[in-house]
C-alpha cells in the first residue's frame, strides 16, 4: 500500500500522468489493463487517458472504448458519468444485456472495476480496472475493492494537486504573452533581484545584457518588473503587487 500511495503522487512529476500508477495497480490487481481517464473539465472536453495492458496484449483498447460509446451509451452501468466520485462499481458481462455481454467478451473481458474522483474545479477522473477469464483473474474480492477504497482519499488529494498545477501553468502563459506584447521592454525579476524573462521588446534593444543588481535598474531603456518573489510569476500563494518601474 504505502508503494501505491507513493506512486499516485509520484504520477504528478511524471510527463504521462499516473502512468506509474497504472502500471504497478495492474500488477497488484492481476488485471489485463488498467486506465486512468482524465477529463479536465468542462471548458476543456479532451481526455486525458492513461493505459497500462499486458505485453504482447493484442487487444485494441480504444477501438473497443470507441465502440462502447458508440453502441452502449444507454447502458448506464457502462457509462464513467454515472459513477459518483467516491463510488467503487464492480460489474460485468452478466450485468448487462445481451449483445452488450457479447462484446465483453469478445476482447476475454470477464470482470470489471471501476471508480471515480474529482476536485472542486471540475476535473474528474476515472480508474477502470479489467480482469479476464484466465482462473487467477476472475472477479474481484472484497480486499480488491477495499484496497481502492484506501487509495481514493490520496487520489482525489492529488488530483487537487495537479488541477491547481495546471491551472498556475495556464495563469504563467497568459501572463508571459501580456509582456511580450507589451511595447516597453521588461525584465521580469524576484525577491533577489534575479531575472526570470525578457520580454521580446526587451530583447530588441538589449534590455537582457544589462548588469543590475536588485535596487539598481536602467528604467531609462524601458520598463522593469520587480517581483518580491515568485508568487505572481508562478501563481503560487497568496498574490502580491507588482512594482513597475517605467520609463519616463
Amino acid at each position: 500500500m504505502p508503494e501505491l500511495i507513493g506512486l499516485v503522487y509520484e504520477g504528478l512529476n511524471e510527463t504521462t500522468p499516473w502512468l506509474g500508477l497504472a502500471e504497478r495497480l495492474r500488477h497488484v490487481l492481476v488485471a489485463r489493463n488498467v486506465t486512468v481517464t482524465l477529463h479536465h473539465s468542462d471548458d476543456r472536453p479532451s481526455d486525458l487517458q492513461v493505459m497500462s495492458v499486458e505485453p504482447h496484449d493484442e487487444t485494441v483498447w480504444l477501438l473497443a472504448e470507441q465502440v462502447r460509446r458508440e453502441r452502449f451509451t444507454h447502458i448506464e452501468l457502462l457509462d464513467p458519468e454515472s459513477v459518483l466520485p467516491g463510488d467503487i462499481l464492480v460489474f460485468g458481462p452478466r450485468d448487462v444485456e445481451p449483445d452488450c455481454a457479447e462484446f465483453m467478451r469478445s476482447p476475454d473481458v470477464s470482470s470489471c472495476l471501476r471508480t471515480c474522483f474529482a476536485e472542486p474545479g471540475g476535473m474528474r477522473c476515472w480508474v477502470d480496472v479489467v480482469r479476464g477469464h484466465k482462473a487467477s483473474e476472475q472477479g474481484f474480492s472484497s480486499s480488491d475493492v477495499e484496497l481502492i477504497r484506501n487509495l481514493l482519499p490520496h487520489l482525489f488529494r492529488a488530483l487537487g494537486l495537479y488541477a491547481r498545477l495546471q491551472r498556475q501553468e495556464a495563469e504563467r502563459s497568459i501572463y508571459e504573452g501580456c509582456l511580450d506584447h507589451l511595447v516597453l521592454g521588461c525584465r521580469l525579476l524576484d525577491g533577489d533581484g534575479q531575472l526570470l524573462c525578457v520580454n521580446r521588446a526587451a530583447t530588441a534593444i538589449g534590455v537582457g545584457t544589462w548588469a543590475f543588481s536588485a535596487l539598481k535598474f536602467q528604467a531609462d531603456m524601458g520598463a522593469i518588473f520587480l517581483l518580491p518573489d515568485l508568487v505572481v510569476w508562478l501563481g503560487v500563494g497568496q498574490r502580491r503587487r507588482v512594482t513597475a518601474l517605467a520609463s519616463a
